[in-house]
């Protein structure tokens, strides 16, 4: 199982008891997820996603709060270990009518999903941090940290996405924002922005996860640091070495040894006897 799967595990065991906080997480879910479809005429919501407990919770937060009993279907590939594909469809137009009624979504004029009540998602930290829950379960994804640091979530809608950045950044998250063919992408970099991000959307044991992976990671960095350093300075002593014997064997084949200064005959004898020492060993023992 990816990290990102782990993660999404543990966000959907999180119980919500205060109905702003379920609006907040469903909205933040249906506006990087949801897309609206015409077939036969009329409207339709589609949800996908390859997360089975993601769509799972959000088809019993329709049918137990809202009463609405969404078409669900998976779409199962015939390449052998490829990943299924979840759908939630709702196209009753009495469910449609409740959802917009009663939840923060809504239609545009271009048939995108967007917020119609931001105000409540701001009311607080807790809404916000239910809110960036949704989103992440939506269209989120972390990369494992043993690997490099990368969180993104995807929204198909620029209104959106300035929100879903907007709210992060008032965590303190440094967070930027890049264009990708039709969608944008808001994605984290840092280490300490990734964790804390994590820790908002309730993900604890994926935090301390990534923050144990983190710490051995840079321990590991720091010891090939170290051991690169020493490595680097044996081979300089090693050429340092070799160059100083070639010196001296020069100075007995052209017979001016016997000339150098006592001091210098002293370090000549010391390096033919002690070839891999520094040249601060041999000063030492001379």
């Amino acid at each position: 199982m990816s990290f990102s799967s782990l993660v999404k595990e543990e966000l959907t065991k999180i119980v919500i008891k205060d109905e702003d906080q379920r609006k907040a997480e469903l909205a933040g879910f249906m506006i990087t997820n949801c897309i609206v479809t015409r077939e036969e005429g009329a409207f339709i919501l589609k949800m996908s996603t390859e997360n089975e407990l993601a769509i799972r919770r959000v088809y019993t937060t329709l049918k137990t709060h809202y009463g609405i009993i969404a078409k669900s279907n998976v779409e199962r590939p015939k390449i052998p270990g490829a990943v299924p594909l979840y759908h939630l469809k709702i196209f009753d137009k009495t469910d449609l009518k409740t959802i917009f009624d009663e939840s923060f979504i809504n239609i545009n004029e271009k048939l995108q999903i967007v917020l119609n009540d931001k105000s409540i998602i701001l009311k607080d930290d807790e809404c916000q941090k239910c809110f960036l829950r949704g989103v992440f379960l939506g269209s989120g994804s972390v990369i494992n940290p043993d690997s490099r640091y990368h969180l993104e979530v995807v929204a198909s809608n620029q209104e959106n996405a300035i929100f879903i950045n907007e709210i992060i950044e008032s965590f303190d998250i440094k967070a930027k924002m890049i264009k990708r063919k039709k969608d944008y992408i808001i994605y984290l970099k840092g280490a300490e922005s990734i964790s804390t991000f994590l820790a908002a959307i309730g993900a604890n044991q994926g935090t301390l996860k990534f923050e144990e992976t983190r710490v051995i990671k840079e321990v590991r960095n720091n010891i090939n640091r170290v051991s690169n350093f020493e490595n680097a300075n044996f081979d300089k002593t090693v050429d340092a070495s070799l160059s100083q014997l070639e010196d001296i064997m020069l100075i007995r084949k052209t017979r001016k040894f016997s000339k150098l200064p006592e001091p210098l005959k002293e370090l000549a004898r010391l390096r033919l006897s002690y070839k891999e020492a520094t040249f601060e060993e041999l000063r030492k023992n001379a």
